[in-house]
């Protein structure tokens, strides 16, 4: 028995002797075909249901093809295309073979994987931040993707994740927009959710413009001024001859002020009039300044 590894004629010659030196020789020729190599290649690997795969003989030395898929499909063409209409995973066979009668396959299991296209989807399920208080803190997000494996998300500002619900911590210095942006991806087409979320910073600032020192309600017998999300604040209150009575920059960590005048000069009452405040201050989310003047009664 002797194996051929390279196709071509050959010449057998068969030579016999007996004890008395006699011999006979008888020649033969002997031709070795070339075997087919059988090999294909195809478009993808991983689809969406409703996409098409095309899958291509490569074989060599080869008169005829002939395909077997797991789904039931068979072809004698050397390319040929399918449509995905359901998830599946797809074995192929495809058996080569020359005019010599010659056979060989190339048989792989698990070639193209169909699945259904991915859906981005999600909400912020949880807000950790107080909008008077500073821009600093964080937003949780619900990844509610439907058919994915992966997943990016883009909180703009260069801030980006790729956990499954992530947590953002931001820190900002003004009202912000986020265009958060959700690419998830199965192996076979990718797809985007996108949401545009303000993180705003409240602030504000009211001056009262009377004073009732012998009412029991707090609200009533003392000035002071309503405001959030202060950075800075000046506040001095006058008499009609411009002597300064009270004054005050005590703020919380908040932008509250928490100065109150009661009404008194060095601890005495002062009597019924109007008297004239002003004040200076800023705001965290632009600190520019802002100056305003008014008059508040002092009512007896």
């Amino acid at each position: 028995t002797v194996d051929y590894a390279i196709s071509g004629n050959y010449i057998i010659e068969l030579i016999v002797e007996n004890t008395f030196g006699c011999k006979d020789t008888m020649k033969n020729n002997f031709e070795v075909y070339q075997a087919p190599i059988a090999d294909f290649i195809i478009s993808d690997d991983t689809v969406c249901v409703g996409d098409s795969v095309i899958f291509t003989s490569q074989s060599l030395f080869t008169d005829s093809v002939y395909w077997q898929l797991s789904n039931g499909l068979n072809s004698n063409n050397y390319t040929f295309s399918y449509k995905f209409l359901d998830t599946m995973s797809l074995d192929v066979n495809l058996y080569a073979f020359n005019d010599e009668g010659c056979l060989d396959s190339s048989i792989l299991n698990d070639v193209v994987i169909a699945l259904y296209p991915p859906i981005a989807d999600f909400i912020i399920s949880d807000t950790n931040y107080n909008p008077g208080f500073s821009m600093t803190g964080s937003l949780s997000f619900l990844n509610l993707s439907q058919n994915s494996d992966y997943y990016y998300w883009d909180f703009s500002n260069g801030n980006d994740s790729y956990e499954i619900n992530p947590v953002y911590e931001f820190n900002f210095n003004e009202n912000t927009i986020l265009n958060i942006i959700l690419y998830a991806y199965n192996g076979c087409r990718l797809d985007t959710a996108n949401l545009n979320y303000v993180i705003k910073y409240d602030k504000g600032l009211f001056v009262p413009n009377a004073i009732y020192p012998n009412d029991l309600e707090v609200g009533l017998n003392r000035f002071n001024a309503v405001a959030t999300g202060l950075n800075s604040f000046h506040i001095w209150i006058y008499d009609t001859y411009g002597n300064l009575i009270w004054e005050s920059t005590d703020i919380n960590d908040k932008g509250e002020p928490t100065g109150r005048w009661d009404g008194k000069l060095k601890g005495d009452y002062l009597v019924q009039d109007v008297y004239v405040w002003k004040l200076e201050a800023s705001f965290k989310d632009n600190n520019n300044q802002i100056i305003k003047t008014g008059t508040i009664t002092l009512i007896r």
